[in-house]
């Protein structure tokens, strides 16, 4: 049953004394004349649109319909809002089918103002609005009709993401920046069109580029072709912009310099990509969960291999990174995990991943270049094939491989172990620091043997050993990360042979000095003489014993 009424404001922020209690939660319809502030839209107006609900196992949103606030249609367009140029922020959720902006709103409120609005589906923007904010009229899967004012000059990133209904867009002549992913996932949208007069940007073909032709901006989502072919003298793939497309195969110009970050992520039906080697940068996450992606020819100009490129990629078993590359940044290739084969040439410098975290890669080759290894640069925990193989080049000045464990080439610092089936471990006796990550997630380890002379055990070394039991720390080990030794779950015993409580290393964090709370049932051996020392420095040990 509808319930409509109009109310003539005067005075901003008198809302409500017009309207009752029982009105907020029973109308369905409502338009308000005059002046408005503030006050009224989030005292009043947020309660008449705020619905409740809750998540199911599966984590959709269930909202109760049969239960109030049941405003349908929220009409504002003959009134003003006076203290701010702003509008937006309490349609989450709600029931609102329709809903028509102050004639004076120059902007939408904030990032998220209107979505996850599940039922909105018609939306009147005023002609003095000049950007829609990022993620404005983001999930919303009804709206099928909006208007984009003639004055608008900013489309923020993820505007309309996923408004599965929309299927017309013009870009209108005075909007000079368009957000990433402004359109990602709107697969109704078949092809843009631009305001023949815009001096910013052009379609061809339905696809939105920069007006000089340099730059792709958006890819319509719901492109009529499965291939597609971006023209010649295009010069960058910009960010976002053929995120969520449908389009299972594309060739790219000679004339390509750059693919930005994002530019081909949730791109789902994408099968093979072939990148001319007149590309120099291909940026972060720029084919993330293009999940049917099983052939990538990589540019020979690329000197970075950037964070999660290929991350969510399952039917991607091969790669090769070409000789230019000479970094790979941290969580490159270590998500991507139905790699069963990387192949690294000459030139490469340094590895700031964790490499070792790719589930079915059972060998890697490390070029005599390579001359950093940084596994803690990925936070990711390993869950590696058990069988995995590394090996070094026998000519690397840097580094070397040695009964499952990654060294220095002196090995004075142990970097990590790649061997993930053993239970037990032995360091080098010429070991000195055992650096972070070393063992993270190593779950099959009960003991391990520290040298005599080592001296630190870095950041998160041992966590996640699950099974380690006891552990035997030299008197020579002057520095432990407090996180060493977190989800141990089974350490048992702990021997210090120090004297002097080894300094534990906290970055800020840990004000008690408390390894982890994984420790505190754990026994703590000791020399007799520094008990009260370890009790002081080391807090949380519930039994701290002589040695």
């Amino acid at each position: 049953m509808e319930a409509k009424k109009t109310i003539y404001i005067e005075e901003a922020g008198t809302l409500s004394t017009l309207i009752t209690e029982k009105e907020k939660m029973t109308l369905t319809h409502l338009k308000i004349v005059g002046k408005i502030n503030n006050r009224d839209v989030f005292d009043v107006l947020d309660d008449m649109c705020t619905t409740y609900g809750e998540f199911d196992l599966e984590d959709n949103r269930i909202t109760y319909h049969d239960e109030p606030p049941f405003l349908k249609i929220l009409d504002l367009g003959e009134c003003v809002l006076v203290d701010d140029s702003f509008f937006g922020g309490f349609a989450y959720y709600s029931k609102l089918e329709e809903l028509i902006f102050p004639k004076n709103i120059i902007e939408t409120n904030e990032f998220d103002a209107f979505s996850n609005s599940a039922k909105l589906k018609r939306v009147v923007l005023p002609e003095t609005l000049e950007k829609l904010s990022d993620s404005s009229f983001s999930n919303n899967e009804k709206l099928d009709e909006i208007n984009l004012p003639a004055g608008l000059k900013e489309i923020g990133s993820f505007a309309f993401s996923d408004c599965i209904s929309l299927r017309e867009i013009c870009i209108p002549k005075n909007v000079s920046h368009i957000g990433n992913g402004a359109f990602l996932g709107c697969t109704g949208i078949e092809r843009f069109t631009v305001d023949p007069g815009n001096p910013y940007f052009i379609t061809i073909d339905g696809v939105i580029y920069s007006r000089d032709k340099k730059r792709v901006v958006a890819f319509p989502s719901g492109y009529k072709n499965s291939h597609y072919e971006v023209i010649g003298g295009t010069e960058c793939i910009g960010e976002g912009s053929f995120s969520g497309s449908n389009i299972s195969s594309i060739s790219f110009p000679p004339s390509l310099k750059v693919i930005e970050g994002w530019s081909f992520q949730f791109c789902e039906n994408l099968l093979e990509v072939k990148i001319p080697d007149s590309v120099t940068e291909i940026r972060e996450l720029a084919f993330r969960y293009c999940s049917s992606l099983t052939r990538v020819r990589l540019s020979n100009s690329i000197e970075v291999l950037s964070e999660q490129i290929f991350t969510g990629t399952p039917n991607l078993k091969r790669i090769t990174l070409p000789e230019s590359v000479r970094v790979i940044e941290s969580v490159a290739l270590s998500w991507s995990h139905g790699l069963e084969e990387i192949i690294l040439n000459e030139g490469l410098e340094v590895i700031n991943d964790d490499l070792c975290n790719c589930d079915h890669l059972k060998y890697l080759y490390i070029p005599k270049t390579v001359r950093e290894v940084n596994p803690e640069k990925c936070t990711a925990v390993r869950v590696a094939n058990p069988s995995f193989d590394l090996e070094v080049d026998i000519d690397n000045p840097y580094l070397k491989a040695d009964n499952g464990v990654l060294y220095t080439k002196d090995k004075n610092k142990a970097i990590c172990v790649y061997g993930r089936s053993a239970e037990t471990l032995n360091i080098d006796k010429d070991t000195k620091i055992i650096g972070p990550l070393f063992c993270w997630g190593l779950s099959k380890l009960q003991s391990i043997t520290l040298p005599d002379g080592l001296l630190e055990i870095g950041h998160r070394a041992f966590d996640s050993c699950t099974r380690l039991r006891e552990l035997d720390i030299p008197k020579s080990v002057n520095k432990i990360d407090f996180r060493a030794f977190e989800d141990c779950e089974s350490l048992e015993s702990m021997v210090v042979h120090a004297l002097i409580p080894p300094e534990i290393i906290d970055s800020g964090q840990n004000k008690q000095g408390i390894f982890s709370r994984d420790v505190k049932n754990c026994v703590l051996y000791v020399p007799a003489e520094s008990i009260e020392a370890y009790k002081a420095s080391w807090r949380g040990f519930k039994n701290i014993c002589p040695l």
